[in-house]
């Protein structure tokens, strides 16, 4: 099923917003309060209610904002072509090209239909929209929207299509299925007869009536008229209002970015930057992505400098038992190695054999903690290896137990402190037991010792 695309136009003091999906519009009119000039609530409320979750949406405007003009490009230069264009638009306009936001949509041969927006006219109600957290994703004239759904059912030799609006009628001349003039004309009988005869004469229909395709409900008196005239030949395409046609026409854009049809979500009414299309979320998930990796190459500079600052002072201390013990010697590049050699010499010149204290290993010790622990008794949560000591943290069932891996941890060689221990909000009992490594006999009573028989019942 394709998702649902979203119209949200307006006209006078009426908004509407419509909604295409499975194939089926929807439309709700919203009129705004006398002078009120904010995007009333209700619009995005009624996006939301129909599945609305903050994409983008098509803006169509009111004809009366929008500047047509045919123009045109033989003579212009491939370089700066769209600039030129523009300039050339506002030869037939009544604003300076520096206010305008133009597209332009191809015609025939050289020419080309223009149309144009006061850039900070829209841009208002585009601030209004976003107001509401709507972003629109694509900008048209209202009118240009139906005509742009019915052009693809017109008759290839049809000359006028007549959009009726509510208020007006938007007279299009088309060619090879594409608008090269626009008209408005109010729904008087005269002025609908007389629009499309100036604008049949600047057609080349020859030998044959002109065609004219009516989307929407026109005047009867304007429509009887109209059909009276001998040399224009009218026929309905779509009866019904003009909004279903114009949500189609919104929905296809958005589908398609508009192909050839004019938009003007571009130039200076684009998207200020690329998050604008986004939601809060997926920008903030962004500017983590970007700040996560300088935080932890920070972090790790931090630790290697508090790393090279601890083997310093470390140095410098065994370079202080080195002076202290020869004075009169200087201090070698590894002082714990000429430290062992001079064990070693001393050893041999007496006899004694003795050999270096041998060092513990903090795996070793926590081998022997792993297998002094009573068997499903306790739960243990976090367990610190030193070489000379072990710190566990865990859970049991009661104080009584805790105690009980304390002695285990004595019987295996180890000098334990008290248990530290309290109970927590879910009634079982945290504790934390120190564990130091003792001397050449607790070694050998870890070799024999084993885990503390009875203690095999498991945490819940």
């Amino acid at each position: 099923m394709s998702p649902s695309r979203f119209l949200v136009s307006f006209e006078g003091d009426r908004w509407r917003v419509a909604r295409v999906s499975g194939g089926r519009e929807e439309s709700v009119e919203i009129p705004l309060a006398a002078g009120a000039d904010d995007v009333p609530d209700t619009v995005a409320g009624r996006l939301r209610q129909w599945g609305w979750s903050g994409g983008g949406v098509c803006l169509g405007l009111p004809s009366d904002w929008v500047l047509p003009a045919l123009i045109d490009c033989a003579d212009l230069p491939r370089k700066g072509r769209a600039e030129a264009m523009r300039y050339r638009l506002e030869e037939q306009l009544p604003l300076d090209a520096e206010r305008l936001t133009a597209d332009f949509m191809p015609a025939s041969g050289s020419r080309v239909f223009g149309l144009a927006v006061d850039t900070s006219r829209v841009r208002g109600v585009l601030s209004q929209l976003s107001a509401q957290g709507i972003s629109a994703a694509a900008i048209s004239a209202t009118a240009l929207l139906a005509l742009r759904d019915v052009s693809q059912r017109l008759a290839a030799k049809t000359d006028f299509v007549i959009v009726a609006g509510d208020s007006s009628l938007e007279l299009f001349r088309m060619v090879n299925g594409r608008p090269e003039a626009w008209n408005t004309v109010p729904h008087r009988a005269e002025d609908i007869v007389q629009a499309c005869r100036a604008s049949r004469f600047a057609t080349h229909v020859e030998g044959r009536k002109a065609t004219a395709a009516v989307i929407g409900a026109m005047d009867p008196v304007a429509s009887h008229a109209l059909a009276q005239d001998g040399r224009i030949e009218v026929r309905s395409v779509d009866e019904g209002p003009t909004w279903p046609a114009a949500a189609r026409g919104a929905a296809s854009m958005l589908a398609d970015d508009a192909e050839g049809w004019a938009n003007f979500r571009r130039g200076e009414l684009a998207p200020s930057s690329p998050w604008g299309e986004f939601p809060a979320l997926l920008r903030m998930t962004a500017v983590l992505a970007v700040a996560l990796p300088a935080v932890l190459a920070a972090v790790f500079l931090w630790r290697a400098a508090q790393y090279e600052s601890s083997a310093r002072e470390s140095h410098a201390k065994q370079a202080a038992e080195y002076i202290r013990v020869f004075p009169n010697t200087p201090v070698p590049a590894s002082v714990a190695s000429r430290f062992k050699s001079e064990v070693t010499r001393c050893t041999s010149l007496n006899g004694a054999g003795a050999k270096l204290p041998e060092q513990r290993n903090a795996i070793e010790s926590l081998r022997r903690v792993v297998a002094a622990l009573p068997d499903g008794l306790v739960r243990v949560r976090e367990i610190r290896a030193e070489p000379t000591e072990v710190t566990l943290d865990g859970e049991s069932r009661s104080h009584a137990d805790a105690e009980q891996v304390a002695r285990a941890l004595r019987a295996a060689g180890f000098e334990v402190e008290p248990p530290r221990s309290e109970v927590d909000p879910r009634g079982l009992v945290s504790f934390t037991i120190a564990a130091k490594c003792g001397g050449a006999d607790s070694d050998k009573a870890a070799a024999v010792s084993g885990p503390v028989a009875g203690a095999k019942e498991a945490l819940p």
